[in-house]
């Protein structure tokens, strides 16, 4: 019998498997192209007028405390960053469709596209990263020192001697 977090995580999974497919269901059912698709996330860049590095890096973090946040899993989780990573390698692989359909001789080698593709990713996960790294450890960190009952410094308690100053 599978443990209840293994379950959530199951679960949770097979919502972000869903919720891509149904993106990719949406797309096709209103017959965008994927040129509009692409059209579409230029426009956001120039809406905003925000670099695509910049927008790469607002939208995974938006996205990592979106999911957090709407399936109450804590930051420390797996399944917000798994959510990150999912939806953003579905952006590059749209991203490489959208080439596909433009591609011309010597578009491979000479476009800088597998960089840009590189570097989307890492804009895209850096922050999602780095919190949950953080809070992660801070977690293990607060449970290690509960769970060993070790006192807090200078709050008094059995681990902890506080010297009195007399006046």
């Amino acid at each position: 019998m599978k443990s209840q977090s293994t379950l959530d995580q199951t679960t949770g999974l097979t919502l972000v498997i869903l919720s891509v497919a149904a993106v990719y269901s949406i797309v096709i059912s209103f017959h965008l192209q994927l040129s509009d698709v692409y059209a579409m996330k230029q426009s956001v860049g120039t809406i905003t007028g925000m670099p695509d590095s910049a927008l790469h890096a607002y939208i995974g973090l938006a996205i990592f405390f979106a999911t957090g946040l709407l399936l109450q899993k804590p930051f420390h989780a797996r399944l917000p960053w798994l959510t990150v990573l999912t939806v953003e390698l579905f952006n590059e692989a749209m991203d490489f469709l959208n080439a596909l359909s433009h591609l011309r001789p010597g578009f491979w080698s000479n476009s800088g596209f597998w960089s840009n593709c590189l570097s989307d990713i890492v804009y895209t996960l850096t922050l999602p990263t780095l919190l949950f790294i953080t809070t992660k450890l801070l977690h293990s960190y607060v449970t290690i020192l509960f769970n060993n009952k070790v006192s807090l410094p200078n709050r008094g308690g059995d681990g902890v001697r506080i010297p009195r100053v007399h006046q």
